[in-house]
């Protein structure tokens, strides 16, 4: 039988893992299907990587839009709420401030996007991807506080 601090520790090498896919899954759609004149390539490039990236890109590919321009965004944010979660041991109402810190600048920036305030292009599936990162985040912690108790 397992004692409570071993199922706190097993679900919290859980999440970090589910936490840690999600950005590797991120960071693997810009490798493989975004633009390479993006900042991120000059750097792969001065690190001697882009032939092995450009060897591993696709030549060609039909992957949907929201997949390649909006997904890393929900799964950057999915995995920032699951790091939360861990940090406070799944305690959803003592870590909901600084929880909701990286959502609300997120959406604040797509909706000042929007508006003309600041440059970039606005788009409501970026915004959808936030909201549902946010949501399951928060889904996720609550069930393992639920759990844990």
């Amino acid at each position: 039988m397992e004692n409570g601090v071993e199922s706190i520790r097993r679900k919290k090498v859980t999440t970090a893992f589910l936490a840690s896919i999600s950005i590797l899954y991120g960071e693997m759609i810009y490798i493989l299907f975004r633009p390479t004149h993006l900042l991120m390539f000059n750097w792969i490039d001065s690190i001697g990587l882009m032939e092995l990236v450009n060897s591993i890109r696709p030549a060609s590919w039909n992957v949907p839009e929201w997949a390649v321009y909006s997904l890393p965004d929900g799964l950057w944010l999915f995995s920032y709420c699951l790091f939360i979660g861990c940090i406070w041991d799944f305690d959803l109402k003592g870590c909901l401030f600084v929880l909701t810190i990286l959502p609300i600048y997120a959406i604040s920036h797509e909706i000042m996007q929007y508006l003309h305030l600041v440059s970039g292009t606005f788009d409501w599936m970026d915004l959808f991807a936030y909201l549902m990162a946010f949501a399951f985040g928060v889904l996720y912690i609550n069930r393992y506080k639920i759990k844990a108790k």
